[in-house]
């Protein structure tokens, strides 16, 4: 990338550092792989099987869990992560179940995704807002930095309900926050209504759709911000980093950092929930 001066090597030494972490976030989950095999300045494609390519360590789901398809991948293991980088994959999108059970999701995620202008400050009170609204309801939920200008908000599920009834029910969350605090936030899509405020965006829970990408340049940056946030690091957090991020050993330092506050508690109330049926 010509405007940060990344290359490869910087991306496989980053997620040679931060696999550890990673990889609990990617195991058996389906993913789209985006790839920038001329430069992030070429063109992107993504990619959800194997094709001609073949990706070292890389998994391949059972097709009975996709018909009439080429299996279907996931990054399970250290050596994939590493192989993945090698092909030029700038960005992993998970799904939201895990196999071997896809039609039942494990999680539901809501973007906060604000009007440009807003502060980074407006937005770390709002994620934290936000976080204390899902908590009166009985949603317990773990939020992240997007890589882009907004926060992830991730809720683990019981792996009970369908993909129809929970994008229902995230857009029913979605609406109930913006009624609560109207002037924060905004439930409705498009630009001319979140003017001034946050879009609590429910429609990355249909099945199978794909999370809308940033812009080319933010898209390099994404790699080192995509990260979970913890209590009064929010306030710490930044919605771009530089370059340096990824080449320092700073990026794999805030993972270690994080690494058993938000990770393992995410893992804990998630999986062991997955398997209640």
């Amino acid at each position: 990338d010509r405007t940060t001066g990344l290359k490869k090597i910087d991306l496989v030494r980053y997620y040679d550092q931060i696999a550890e972490w990673a990889l609990p976030y990617l195991q058996d989950r389906p993913v789209s792989l985006e790839r920038a095999p001329n430069g992030i300045e070429g063109e992107l494609f993504f990619q959800k099987h194997e094709e001609r390519s073949r990706i070292p360590g890389i998994t391949k789901l059972p097709t009975a869990l996709h018909p009439n398809h080429p299996p279907l991948l996931a990054v399970d293991a250290h050596e994939a992560l590493i192989g993945l980088a090698q092909m030029n994959v700038i960005e992993l999108h998970t799904g939201n179940a895990v196999q071997p059970d896809l039609e039942h999701r494990d999680r539901f995620v809501l973007g906060l995704d604000p009007d440009p202008a807003l502060s980074w400050r407006m937005m770390t009170e709002a994620a934290q807002l936000a976080k204390v609204l899902l908590d009166e309801v009985g949603l317990k939920c773990f939020i992240k930095i997007s890589g882009g200008k907004g926060y992830h908000i991730v809720i683990p599920l019981t792996r009970r309900q369908g993909w129809d009834e929970m994008k229902s029910f995230s857009q029913a969350i979605a609406r109930h926050m913006a009624k609560v605090f109207p002037d924060r936030f905004s439930a409705v899509l498009g630009p001319k209504n979140r003017v001034d405020k946050i879009f609590i965006n429910y429609l990355r829970n249909s099945k199978g759709r794909a999370r809308s990408r940033p812009s080319r340049h933010e898209r390099a940056l994404a790699w080192a911000c995509r990260c979970p946030s913890h209590g009064k690091s929010y306030e710490k957090s930044k919605p771009r980093i530089n370059a340096r991020f990824i080449r320092r050993s700073s990026a794999s330092a805030r993972w270690v950092a994080i690494h058993g506050r938000v990770t393992g508690d995410a893992d804990r109330v998630s999986r062991p929930q997955c398997d209640e049926r």
